[in-house]
């Protein structure tokens, strides 16, 4: 989840912008808190910080999202949304679905 340098938008920019253009609902938000909850509860040592911060909260509403909404578009669109490649994307959301044990319910 670590990002090689400091991105140049703000946390709560970019929490607005992944809000705006995935179109999720404010559940998903929400949702996504939570899910960040248990990854710091399951992995102590882990620790946010503005090199993590943007890509742990990224890969959380993506997978709120597709665990919770009727419509979600593919991960390239979510890459995009989020400034990173959609390879990236998937590993993270890949490695936050291991973290959390699939546990997303």
């Amino acid at each position: 989840f670590h990002s090689p340098k400091k991105p140049t938008i703000t946390l709560s920019k970019y929490c607005h912008r992944i809000y705006e253009y995935t179109q999720c609902s404010e559940s998903c938000i929400y949702i996504a808190f939570i899910y960040i909850d248990r990854l710091l509860m399951k992995n102590p040592r882990f620790k946010l910080s503005e090199l993590t911060i943007y890509r742990v909260f990224l890969a959380a509403v993506v997978l709120a999202i597709k665990f919770n909404e009727d419509h979600c578009f593919d991960n390239e669109y979510y890459s995009k949304v989020g400034g990173i490649s959609c390879a990236e994307l998937n590993l993270l959301e890949a490695e936050m679905l291991w973290q959390l044990h699939c546990s997303l319910y």
